[in-house]
């Protein structure tokens, strides 16, 4: 009995863990999407990609999940920046995007 229920706890656990990550990543993506409407820049492949995920502690001091999402986009049809956004727990995000300044007349 005891190895039944702790086979359900490990069952519910696995099964909260993916509906969490796929709804971050849901998250992400549209997130992504709204930081570049309007603006000239297409989202390839038009996703994110899981880069990392770690454990950490909130300001609070309870223990969350931090997700990183890599992702690329172009600026002008032919070339590939890339760009991530990292989710913590509380749905705080950071965003690199270490292209936002780049000239496209620069590269030849």
């Amino acid at each position: 009995m005891g190895s039944a229920l702790l086979a359900l706890a490990f069952l519910a656990g696995a099964l909260w863990y993916w509906r969490h990550s796929s709804h971050q990543h849901e998250h992400a993506i549209a997130t992504v999407r709204l930081l570049l409407y309007g603006k000239p820049i297409q989202l390839l492949d038009d996703t994110v990609a899981l880069a990392r995920t770690r454990l950490a502690r909130d300001p609070q001091g309870r223990v969350v999940f931090v997700r990183t999402y890599v992702f690329e986009v172009s600026l002008d049809g032919y070339s590939r920046l890339r760009g991530s956004l990292t989710l913590t727990g509380d749905g705080a995000q950071i965003v690199d995007l270490p292209w936002l300044d780049w000239d496209p007349d620069q590269v030849h």
